[in-house]
């Protein structure tokens, strides 16, 4: 199977794949030194010749990404202002298994989420994070020919992997 990780950062669901047995992945993540990091790591495992890297947004360099058997956006969603651009152009490089995690769209998330917003402002970080409807999200996958296949919330984390049907 192949993997497309979007938001792959330092590589973790990359590896923790390839342990599992997929044949080839994708990563691409905005950030040049994850990618960095993650060059060294795969030289070190010697997988460089099944990981096509690349660094930037995903929605700027869709058209170059490959369709995948499994397509993962792990806490990748919630960074991103546009989520159904990033959701649905996501979903359409994905042949059989889609999963992300995301936090969970309640009113205690919200209030953490604009609090830290604020202290991080205060402080000078420049990095904005969202909460996206949880049900309009499912809701997208869905319409696209998916069905959930699993759903687990831990704490303000939400996993969720759907599975193509038919």
């Amino acid at each position: 199977m192949s993997l497309l990780d979007i938001g792959s950062g330092i590589g973790s669901i990359i590896f923790e794949l390839f342990e599992a047995g997929i044949k080839e992945a994708q990563y691409i993540d905005i950030s040049k030194p994850y990618t960095a990091i993650f060059r060294e790591e795969i030289e070190k495992r010697s997988l460089s010749e099944k990981v096509d890297v690349k660094t930037g947004d995903f929605t700027d360099n869709c058209p170059s990404v490959k369709s995948a058997d499994i397509v993962t956006l792990d806490k990748v969603i919630c960074c991103y202002p546009d989520f159904e651009q990033l959701v649905s152009s996501s979903i359409q490089k994905c042949k059989k298994y889609y999963a992300y995690v995301i936090p969970i769209d309640t009113w205690w998330v919200k209030l953490f989420h604009y609090s830290a917003g604020k202290i991080g402002k205060i402080l000078g970080n420049q990095f904005e994070t969202f909460i996206h409807p949880t049900g309009e999200i499912e809701k997208m996958v869905i319409n696209h020919n998916f069905k959930k296949i699993y759903r687990k919330q831990r704490r303000e984390w939400l996993t969720v992997v759907f599975e193509k049907s038919g």
